[in-house]
């Protein structure tokens, strides 16, 4: 087996590889790209789109690529790592190369490439394919010691059913730009997967937030937490945050682990006031576009 291989599913064999090749580069680098990995993801691809790329040298496998579309279609993430024993060998380019072949007919007009703040080799290759940066990330962990308890607000946060879907898609598309097609797919695809829960904040009889809980094999992440911006700034959001906390508490032994733009300060000070601590920055560069002959 040699070079790559296109794969719409993942065997067990596969999966277990590709974590191994991730533990690889972890040590080499002192990275972590379990994260951008999305391994829960990776287990439970449907076979109907490629999206997963495998490089193999004599049987080994040292190069992967992963792609990753969530609430917009027409984007993608690109998560890839090569073996530092392998590096040099244009592996990770050859892997794009072949990616960009099925993105090009799903009509996936956007890919941005995830690495590690800290990993040189990363940031050595993006640099080499004239990658745009475009913002960063933190991935934040949950220490339960400094999670202070207070009572700002009454709130209802509950599992959210199919009659809750007008109200929180006018909450994403008002707090995350989302048009209303693209908000209504992300609520059907979270509610339709069991890995993820979605949740709906009320005060009184008025949806005032919502937030999603995926669960991967080590952790629970909380994603597309949002509060309607007439509800901000009034203790609503760390009320929902600090509920949320108790309920994944209650129900799991797993890290809490949430993320955030570096930009967003008020974001931050509210994870961090919540008892978040920063674990890893993620920066994300989308692909030079194409120049006009």
């Amino acid at each position: 087996m040699e070079g790559v291989h296109a794969r719409t599913h993942l065997t067990a064999a596969e999966l277990e590889a590709i974590t191994d090749l991730a533990n690889t580069c972890n040590q080499w680098e002192q990275i972590n790209l379990t994260i951008p990995l999305n391994l829960s993801i990776l287990q439970s691809r449907d076979g109907k789109e490629t999206n997963d790329f495998l490089y193999y040298c004599h049987g080994q496998l040292t190069g992967f690529l992963g792609m990753y579309s969530f609430s917009n279609k027409h984007e993608a993430e690109i998560t890839i790592m090569v073996d530092p024993h392998f590096r040099k060998r244009h592996i990770a380019s050859t892997l794009l190369k072949e990616a960009s072949q099925h993105w090009k007919p799903r009509s996936i007009q956007s890919q941005l490439l995830i690495t590690d703040r800290s990993s040189l080799s990363g940031k050595a290759f993006l640099t080499a394919i004239n990658a745009v940066y475009r913002f960063s990330e933190y991935s934040m962990i949950l220490i339960p010691d400094k999670v202070s308890m207070t009572n700002e607000k009454a709130v209802q946060l509950v599992r959210a059913t199919q009659a809750d879907h007008v109200h929180i898609q006018i909450i994403l598309s008002e707090s995350f730009s989302f048009s209303n097609e693209t908000a209504s797919e992300m609520i059907r695809q979270t509610i339709s997967d069991s890995r993820h829960i979605l949740y709906v904040a009320r005060a009184g009889p008025s949806y005032i937030g919502t937030v999603t809980v995926s669960e991967h094999p080590e952790e629970l992440y909380i994603r597309a937490f949002a509060v309607r911006s007439s509800y901000q700034g009034k203790g609503y959001g760390r009320k929902i945050l600090i509920q949320l906390i108790e309920t994944l508490k209650n129900q799991s032994k797993k890290a809490i682990m949430i993320e955030v733009e570096t930009s967003n300060k008020n974001a931050l000070h509210l994870y961090e006031s919540c008892g978040f601590r920063v674990s890893s920055a993620y920066d994300y560069y989308s692909l030079q576009p194409a120049k006009k002959a």
